[in-house]
């Protein structure tokens, strides 16, 4: 009897939830708690409510707010079948596509299996906001579409979303052969020391192709950025002989790996004029690289520099470049450990000389000065790494202030030796 009254009591809660969706009054734990019930969907209960929100959606009478807060309740079952609802309404019922990309990798083969109709370039763009290694492995069939805007819209996609490690190796891990119809630009990821028969290689070929024969880019996607792997190179392939004359009037004859610090200060100022002013001609111009809008600022910013300070690039400078990864001492586990290790050095120092200071018997005495002397010398370390001439030291060179802080409390040593003795 008292199971009886529970389980009416249930039903007369969400009887009472649905009537106050039906009216839009169903704030935000409503939806929440709605989802959680259809979320059981194995259960008489969670079926009714989980087709009471889908019903929702696909009744024409149903205002837009309704629809709306049904498909955030739908959003939160995370059921595969709750994605599939969302998806045929992607375009339709505002709060679709954002309760779908929520949903994440759940998602995404609802959207791959949406790609194959009339809402193909939608759905990629949100696979690419979802941006899940499974939603970037969806997005690869589709370079072979017979539709170029769609199979623009992957190869853009998945440009962007190389910069993803996990995106990578789910790439190089992925099964793919490319039809011997389709075109590839193999010499882009010639730099990469990727095998010949790597899945990668083969899928970035086939990217580079479709965005360099691509006649525009759409305004859709020019918001993203390329992975500078794709950028770069195709800005170089794409750079025509006038845009490169036309901005060599900005030419300013120094090589582009000279290192800024060794520069006079006018003359560096001179040369980020002169690329400022190169850029912004490039960008006026109809034979713009159409990839150099697809760069970050800095990128840009690097590239021109190099166009006005070297001869025009070629592919086969782009093919040639050693650009396999090298180790490198700043980014090592090495260097941090380094860090670690005169951190906790640079610390146990202060924790002394303030320790020694607040304990001496006579505060006004030489042990005392010498210690407020090292004190400041080491806080003042501190202030060095927001210096703007320390982002220009070279890596051994961003040790020293720290080496000598620690040196100044020496006479730690011979304390210690003394009281040995």
């Amino acid at each position: 009897m008292l199971f009886r009254s529970i389980s009416d009591l249930a039903d007369t809660i969400i009887q009472e939830f649905k009537e106050r969706f039906k009216k839009n009054d169903a704030p935000e734990s409503v939806q929440k708690a709605f989802g959680a019930v259809a979320s059981n969907i194995r259960s008489l209960r969670g079926k009714a409510v989980f087709d009471f929100l889908a019903d929702a959606l696909e009744k024409d009478d149903t205002a837009p707010s309704i629809k709306e807060a049904a498909a955030n309740s739908l959003s939160t079952t995370n059921l595969p079948q709750a994605a599939e609802v969302l998806a045929k309404h992607f375009l339709t019922i505002p709060g679709c596509r954002e309760a779908l990309i929520r949903m994440g990798e759940l998602a995404v083969p609802a959207l791959a299996k949406e790609c194959e109709g009339e809402n193909a370039i939608p759905c990629v763009l949100a696979l690419r906001e979802i941006g899940t290694p499974s939603a970037a492995e969806a997005l690869v069939p589709l370079l072979g579409e017979s539709r170029n805007d769609i199979a623009l819209s992957a190869a853009y996609s998945l440009g962007n979303l190389m910069e993803s490690k996990g995106v990578e190796e789910a790439l190089r891990n992925y099964r793919y052969s490319i039809p011997t119809h389709q075109g590839t630009l193999d010499w882009v990821w010639a730099p990469f020391n990727e095998p010949e028969n790597s899945s990668l290689r083969k899928i970035c070929g086939r990217i580079a192709f479709i965005l360099s024969n691509a006649q525009s880019i759409p305004d859709y996607l020019q918001d993203y950025e390329l992975d500078p792997r794709f950028s770069i190179p195709l800005s170089i392939d794409s750079l025509s002989d006038e845009a490169y004359n036309a901005v060599q009037k900005f030419r300013f004859g120094y090589s582009s790996d000279i290192r800024d610090e060794v520069l006079p200060k006018e003359e560096k100022e001179r040369i980020e004029n002169n690329v400022e002013e190169a850029l912004k001609h490039l960008e006026s111009r109809d034979e713009t690289p159409r990839f150099l809008k697809s760069m970050n600022k800095r990128l840009q910013f690097e590239f021109v520099k190099r166009l006005l300070s070297n001869r025009k690039p070629t592919r086969n400078d782009w093919s040639n470049s050693p650009l396999e990864k090298t180790y490198k001492f700043e980014k090592s586990w090495h260097y941090y450990s380094i860090l670690m290790v005169l951190g906790i050095l640079f610390l146990a120092s202060m924790d002394y000389i303030i320790t020694s200071i607040f304990y001496s018997d006579l505060f006004f005495s030489y042990d005392n000065l010498y210690l407020i002397i090292s004190f400041g010398i080491m806080f003042g370390d501190l202030f060095i790494p927001f210096t703007k001439k320390f982002n220009h030291l070279e890596t051994f060179e961003k040790f020293i202030p720290l080496i000598l802080g620690l040196l100044f409390p020496a006479f730690i040593i011979e304390e210690l030796i003394n009281a040995i003795c």
